[in-house]
């Protein structure tokens, strides 16, 4: 008799909680005054920076911000909790994923026991006292999150979300269960509302493919000086190189002393990093490697997906593209060596034809689109979006740089987020 009442006290209990659910929703779908526009969240917005990027953690970002034009204090005035992390400017995306998860809930950073051993690096990073947004999934004020990746962003966001929706198996046979961080249990797909790439390379760009022959020895002479100098002026310490894990020093601390180090104490690291397929940020940029890690990573159903394009190149006489007037000098380098040649012979997964010669200075348009093998459409911003499908949106006139606020206009910057936002917004959770 006991278990009986219990059953119809559990059954009575479920249906008021429903009840109350439905009441919430009808509550949170709430009518834009005098816009007709149906509004059902206000979720927090993470923006993830891009290769060489930067982020709030970093000292420079108050002074030379990488959401320029004033972007994120923007999207603040406007009521949205927006936070921009500082992600290893030269890590891979698996590790910046780990590294995101840590900043998002607190923790250390776990690399996974798996992949630090297969990438020849230390398993865990920095710690985070306190995550950004500790209660992410536990509220309703926090029970998702907008997902943006600029660049390399994209790839970050990508393996993110795969991660919080799947797990890694290789992971979870390899770790004893009590030491498994809960990224790699997977089931966390449901704290993301949208994930949108701005010109992310989503399918790898033909840039990465001219230089990748030479980019060991690129990256080694890089890091090698910026490690040896690193302590050696105020410039370089105010950016993190988010290397720890290769023992390629801490975080940066602004100290009155100029020091310099000896390139002996982070050969072996440096070595470690350049040398290797995963984790090695320009290999993870290939047409062929983000072939390869496409086709292990899916789209999880309850999350909507956009791609944002942009295109700076016009067809020449030759049929090879040329740099439109408007494109930034930052772009108009790389875009010459993009505008010469097609890596044909090194690109293995895909035969490249005319339609990976258009380009934004730093990716191709193609590139920036969705993921080749997932499912996908074109969409303008009157689509009805629907969740589990990429949407290839209009692409704009602008350069790789437009979504710095490096090129074109504080109020052409503006408008674009803000007509992201209020769409993401206007979006039931799937």
């Amino acid at each position: 008799m006991k278990n009986k009442s219990t059953k119809l006290f559990r059954r009575i209990l479920s249906v008021i909680l429903a009840a109350v659910m439905a009441v919430t929703c009808m509550i949170t779908a709430v009518y834009a005054k005098g816009t007709g526009k149906k509004y059902y969240n206000h979720y927090p917005v993470v923006l993830v920076h891009g290769f060489m990027g930067w982020g709030e953690q970093d000292a420079q970002d108050s002074s030379r911000p990488y959401w320029g034009f004033n972007l994120v204090e923007h999207l603040q005035s406007e009521g949205y909790e927006v936070y921009h992390p500082s992600l290893g400017p030269f890590t891979g995306a698996w590790d910046r994923a780990c590294e995101l998860w840590a900043y998002l809930y607190g923790g250390t950073v776990d690399y996974g026991k798996v992949h630090s051993e297969k990438c020849h690096h230390k398993r865990y990073g920095r710690t985070y006292a306190k995550g950004a947004i500790a209660d992410l999934g536990k509220t309703e004020a926090h029970k998702k999150i907008e997902l943006l990746g600029h660049s390399f962003g994209g790839p970050t966001v990508k393996q993110f979300v795969e991660l919080l929706s799947n797990g890694s198996a290789e992971e979870r046979e390899g770790t004893d269960a009590k030491d498994l961080s809960p990224l790699f249990k997977g089931g966390h797909g449901d704290i993301i509302h949208t994930v949108t790439t701005l010109d992310g390379v989503n399918n790898g760009t033909t840039l990465a493919d001219l230089v990748s022959p030479l980019y060991p020895e690129i990256v080694r002479a890089m890091l090698l000086v910026t490690m040896v100098m690193k302590d050696a002026n105020l410039e370089s310490k105010t950016m993190d190189l988010g290397q720890e894990q290769f023992g390629l020093g801490d975080y940066p601390e602004l100290k009155k002393q100029i020091t310099l180090h000896s390139p002996f104490d982070t050969q072996k690291g440096i070595d470690a990093y350049a040398n290797d397929r995963m984790d090695n940020i320009a290999e993870e940029m290939t047409i062929d490697f983000c072939q390869e890690e496409n086709e292990k990573q899916g789209v999880n159903p309850h999350i909507y997906y956009f791609a944002q394009r942009a295109l700076a190149t016009k067809q020449g006489e030759d049929g090879k593209p040329v740099p439109l007037d408007f494109m930034s000098t930052t772009c108009r380098i790389p875009a010459t060596l993009m505008c010469k040649e097609l890596p044909t012979d090194r690109v293995k997964t895909l035969k490249l034809d005319d339609s990976w010669w258009p380009n934004d200075g730093y990716v191709n348009v193609i590139g920036q689109s969705a993921p080749l093998n997932q499912p996908a459409k074109e969409g303008t911003w009157d689509t009805k979006f629907q969740p589990g499908v990429w949407y290839n949106m209009p692409v704009i006139a602008a350069d790789h740089v437009f979504w710095m606020g490096m090129s074109g206009t504080q109020k052409d910057l503006w408008a674009i987020f803000d007509q992201m936002l209020d769409l993401y917004r206007q979006l039931p959770d799937a």
